[in-house]
């Protein structure tokens, strides 16, 4: 995620047209001090407000980012291991199906016609 691609999904989801100078200095704060990368920011915003349901309050900015994001990224690795634990849990069952099929009848032959036998009507 780039940095304008991260503007744009703040803006979204927070429901504000423009990033403001605080966010600006937050997000470049938390890239060069705390090493989080967009999609790190991202993600805890994500976390904030649709995990957490969190209101958003436009005096402090994101920096509830500063104590989300470590929670934010534990939370959605241990949601990734439980999909994949999950889905192996499918593989498994699936290779196990074993169908079973009715015996086929066996066709009867059809009987035997001779076209001279017909007659004209």
């Amino acid at each position: 995620m780039e940095k304008k691609e991260l503007e744009q999904f703040i803006c979204s989801t927070l429901g504000i047209e423009l990033i403001n100078d605080t966010i600006k200095r937050q997000i470049n704060k938390f890239v060069t001090k705390r090493g989080l990368g967009y999609d790190d920011i991202a993600r805890a915003l994500t976390f904030h407000v649709e995990v957490k349901k969190e209101k958003y309050e436009p005096r402090y900015g994101i920096s509830f980012i500063e104590w989300t994001a470590d929670e934010a990224k534990e939370y959605y690795e241990k949601e990734e291991r439980r999909e994949k634990a999950k889905l192996n849990s499918l593989k498994k069952e699936s290779t196990n199906i074993i169908l079973k099929a009715d015996k086929l009848k066996e066709r009867k032959p059809m009987k035997k016609i001779e076209i001279g036998e017909l007659g004209d009507d």
